[in-house]
């Protein structure tokens, strides 16, 4: 009698055992985890002008290339590794409104030269960085043409932004080919392409996501906002936003936090945003080494650790698709033959 009390006592904490380990495998999404935070904005240390001319002199050579279908010719600079017998990856680099013009120069006044500079370790230093300039354009118009008079230039309404209601840039169709000819001429990983961009960088950054979002395996946009309705676009993309919430001219609350809330509500997790709290709108020269804190990794491991590939084995819903562990099913299955031991016993008894 104790010893079919034993088994039967046994047999029920076997079997909740291995109902519990199928409901929690089976609601278990294999999928990376969303996650934003709000930190005080770091003090960052000026680099004089005589610094960032000597690393932009022994690091980024001149290139031109030659958009021959629309007969458009686009200023960059780009650095290459010294060892490119591996492939490496390739990271775009945009820059804002500031730094637009014909000098060729420019463009790398702002954030992607700290990297090199601050440490001789950084991971950019085993990438190839391609810095195109957008020239000087009507309306104060960047990569992206926004405004079609003073009034809207003025305003700088990028809340209103939407990729449909706008054309694509002779300037964004030349780094578009610009990729694809540098993916085949040299050794690079097209399946790890990054690209970053801050302020009108950042909504060209947006805008490229949303027309090609298969040629990226990363983005990271710093101070910019891009068009909402393209969030099921934007969810299948792994991003790493930045914004200042003391922004007022790409103005915080119409840009970034609507992206990630648009984004996130999707469920594919892939979006990481950093606010900085009382950061102004020129927040990328701390966005650039971010190092990341308690539930956000440090913005280098986490860009280019990202592949093409990964993006596209990520699950496209939230629900019943996790993958149990060997583990887990060795424990139900011994669960379950503890029940069949208990039903074997019974029946023979």
């Amino acid at each position: 009698m104790k010893n079919s009390m034993l088994f039967k006592r046994l047999a029920v904490f076997a079997f909740a055992v291995a109902f519990a380990l199928s409901l929690t495998f089976a609601v278990s999404p294999s999928i990376a985890s969303a996650a934003s935070a709000s930190i005080d904005m770091p003090k960052i240390s000026g680099i004089t002008d005589s610094t960032k001319t000597s690393y932009k002199d022994s690091l980024f050579f001149v290139g031109e290339y030659e958009y021959a279908e629309q007969n458009y010719t686009l200023n960059y600079r780009y650095y290459m590794p010294e060892d490119m017998s591996e492939k490496v990856p390739l990271v775009i680099f945009l820059h804002g409104r500031g730094e637009r013009g014909f000098d060729n120069d420019s463009q790398l006044n702002n954030a992607i030269l700290r990297p090199f500079i601050e440490n001789e370790n950084s991971k950019f230093y085993k990438a190839m960085v391609i810095a195109p300039q957008c020239p000087v354009k009507e309306y104060n118009n960047g990569w992206v043409e926004l405004f079609s008079d003073d009034e809207s230039a003025n305003s700088l309404a990028y809340a209103n932004y939407s990729v449909d209601a706008i054309s694509e840039s002779v300037e964004c169709k030349a780094i578009i080919a610009l990729i694809k000819k540098t993916c085949s001429q040299y050794n690079v990983d097209s399946d790890r392409v990054y690209l970053i961009g801050l302020s009108q960088g950042a909504v060209a950054t947006w805008d490229l996501l949303a027309r090609h979002s298969d040629v990226f395996a990363a983005a990271v946009p710093i101070s910019g906002v891009g068009d909402t309705s393209k969030a099921s676009i934007y969810a299948d993309i792994p991003i790493y936003a930045f914004h200042g919430d003391a922004d007022t001219t790409v103005p915080y609350a119409t840009a970034t936090p609507k992206m990630y809330e648009a984004v996130n509500a999707l469920g594919k997790n892939n979006m990481q945003f950093v606010t900085y709290h009382n950061g102004p709108h020129a927040i990328w020269e701390a966005a650039i080494v971010f190092k990341g804190n308690g539930e956000l990794p440090a913005l280098e491991d986490w860009l280019f650790s990202q592949t093409r590939a990964s993006k596209s084995a990520q699950p496209e819903e939230k629900g019943c698709s996790g993958t149990v562990p060997a583990s887990a099913l060795a424990i139900g299955m011994f669960a379950m033959t503890i029940c069949a031991v208990f039903v074997k016993r019974r029946a023979i008894g």
